[in-house]
């Protein structure tokens, strides 16, 4: 509470309006909000990420490193369906916004798929089940892929004058603020 208070004094003195929804948000409107009550800092500066089915020490390699190397503005993530033991509790211990989601994938490739690399192919594609607010019509896709639509909901949260980057999760450590 002490610290959304503190937030609340420094956005009233930055003079930095919160973002209003604009009809280019629509289609990407989520029915989701992040876990724990945690809300959006309109006028932070924000990590995104998808990362799901991790261990805690996982989560830590990403999250804790970018803590200590002195980020302050905000964290999210898509962070799947369900929490292996210990990761809900350090998530939220370290203000991370994560999103659970859930998704179904299809079990074969369609016919006219294209042979050659699979590191972005889960073998039908995915559709989000609950992610949309008027539901998921974009057909399946790789998971890969609908992270960006993920990020692209999570902009529309923030200020025009924020920063916004947007990390793979498996293979990122911060040694500095980014």
């Amino acid at each position: 509470e002490a610290v959304r208070k503190a937030d609340a004094r420094r956005d009233e003195a930055s003079g930095v309006a919160a973002p209003a929804a604009t009809a280019a948000d629509a289609p990407f409107k989520t029915k989701l909000k992040p876990l724990w009550g945690l809300e959006h800092n309109p006028k932070a500066d924000v990590v995104m990420s998808l990362g799901f089915g991790y261990r805690t020490n996982e989560y830590a390699r990403f999250v804790s490193t970018l803590r200590y190397a002195g980020y302050e503005g905000d964290i999210v993530l898509a962070a799947g369906p369900r929490f292996q033991r210990g990761v809900e509790e350090y998530l939220q211990s370290e203000r991370v916004l994560a999103y659970r989601f859930t998704y179904h994938c299809k079990k074969k490739p369609p016919k006219n798929a294209r042979p050659g690399r699979k590191l972005l192919v889960t073998p039908g594609g995915c559709v989000l089940d609950d992610w949309y607010a008027e539901g998921d019509s974009r057909g399946p896709r790789p998971l890969a892929v609908a992270r960006y639509e993920m990020y692209r909901t999570w902009l529309s949260f923030y200020s025009s004058k924020s920063w916004a980057i947007a990390f793979d999760f498996r293979d990122t450590f911060f040694q500095r603020d980014p």
